[in-house]
């Protein structure tokens, strides 16, 4: 028989976790419809499940964390946000926390990732300026009035 030692804590009160996490749950949103693509071509690729691998969400932590920023953002934050009000009695600290957590990992992710200043799409880099469909476009209005 094999003892294993296992450490329990609560991811509800470690912040650094928690604001990795966070982050990394919105680069999994931000990433979802390419992921879903590439998923879709699996079956015709040489090495399906290894693609489908490559595919899947990068998590770096315990399912723990991810469960419990959902839970805080479903439950909590998302009615905040629809202006329901709770009484700080309604919340323990680790909650309020995690909302503080959540603002924080939405704010910096906006920094990161800022609109296309054409269409407003999320831009992969914090240095672009513009989406790829937005730069064709006015490329190919560049030619077109060039010839005109």
């Amino acid at each position: 028989m094999i003892a294993v030692s296992q450490t329990l804590f609560a991811v509800s009160q470690d912040g650094e976790g928690l604001r990795t996490a966070a982050l990394e749950l919105m680069e999994d949103a931000l990433d979802a419809p390419q992921r879903e693509a590439n998923e879709k071509f699996a079956d015709y690729s040489a090495d399906p499940e290894q693609m489908r691998a490559a595919a899947a969400p990068q998590r770096t932590l315990s399912p723990g964390y991810y469960m419990w920023l959902g839970y805080v953002a479903e439950a909590i934050a998302e009615p905040l946000e629809a202006g329901i009000a709770f009484r700080d009695a309604d919340l323990g600290a680790d909650e309020i926390m995690t909302l503080g957590i959540l603002s924080e990992a939405r704010a910096k992710f906006r920094r990161l990732h800022p609109p296309c200043s054409g269409c407003g799409k999320l831009l992969r880099n914090e240095w672009d300026k513009s989406c790829n469909d937005c730069q064709r476009a006015a490329a190919a209005h560049g030619r077109a009035g060039r010839g005109s």
